[in-house]
């Protein structure tokens, strides 16, 4: 669609128990632009649920829809109910 992009976050699950996992990772990140704080997007593409095997590391992949005009990016990491860690991102648009 003309003036939207896609950005892609690879991500990489690591599980240290001894029996596979499964795990929702569209719940772990949410994504705000031009400023507004209040409205937090989720994922709209996502491998959900991601199965990580026992002992071993997963890759997978999260997307959202952005516009090309949309400026401070920033995404914030971490459970639902627990801490976050923002990032903001930076690209040479």
């Amino acid at each position: 669609m003309k003036g939207r992009s896609f950005l892609i976050l690879n991500l990489k699950i690591a599980n240290e128990y001894n029996k596979a996992i499964e795990i929702d990772s569209r719940d772990y990140v949410r994504l705000t632009t031009n400023g507004n704080e209040d409205e937090k997007l989720a994922p709209d593409i996502h491998n959900d649920p991601v199965e990580v095997q026992a002992i071993s590391t997963k890759l997978t992949r999260i997307g959202f829809p952005i516009n090309d005009t949309d400026k401070d990016l920033k995404l914030h990491v971490g459970e639902i109910n627990g801490d976050k860690q923002t990032v903001d991102l930076h690209f040479g648009r």
